[in-house]
């Protein structure tokens, strides 16, 4: 599949909320820490960016968030743009493709520059529980695992960034506005 930027429409076929340019700005915006942080996104070629950036948009439409508001168009491949979505801290509409989810696309995408995944999956051992942490030993053969207990795993990543970005436009993000 090509790369396609929503536009704000509802395009049936797109997969990105920013484009590479929007990214690099992002970036460089935010100075010499920051581009030095993130050196491997200036290093990728153009379609490496785009795939990073598709990673990110994954990311922000895959259940992690529930966004305010309904999507604009039953056809529409990505979650934005959205109607009857309200900004919860001054009653503003979010119409098109909201600044803030373009921010939070491009933080993502950042983060996926080096091909890590932003939502990797979790690791259960064979009895079905989420290994928290497994450690081996070569010499006098020795294993340590550790379960995780805080019951079921997430499969999703936190990036407290993203979701201070977001926390406007989702549910439980600041309050919930009821009608």
């Amino acid at each position: 599949m090509a790369f396609v930027k929503e536009d704000g429409t509802g395009l049936a076929n797109s997969n990105a909320y920013v484009d590479a340019d929007f990214v690099d700005d992002y970036a460089n915006d935010r100075g010499g820490d920051a581009i030095a942080t993130h050196a491997a996104w200036f290093d990728l070629g153009t379609s490496e960016k785009e795939a990073a950036i598709i990673r990110a948009t994954d990311y922000i439409d895959g259940g992690r968030y529930r966004f305010v508001g309904i999507r604009k168009l039953t056809s529409q491949a990505l979650e934005w743009p959205r109607v009857d979505a309200r900004y919860t801290d001054d009653d503003r509409s979010a119409l098109e493709v909201p600044i803030e989810v373009q921010k939070a696309c491009a933080e993502l995408a950042l983060q996926a520059a080096d091909g890590s995944a932003l939502a990797p999956n979790p690791e259960y051992d064979d009895s079905g529980r989420f290994v928290e942490a497994l450690a081996e030993r070569v010499g006098p053969i020795e294993t340590s695992t550790r379960y995780s207990q805080a019951g079921a795993p997430t499969n999703f990543r936190k990036y407290p960034r993203v979701d201070k970005i977001l926390r406007f436009l989702v549910i439980g993000g600041r309050e919930l506005l009821r009608a």
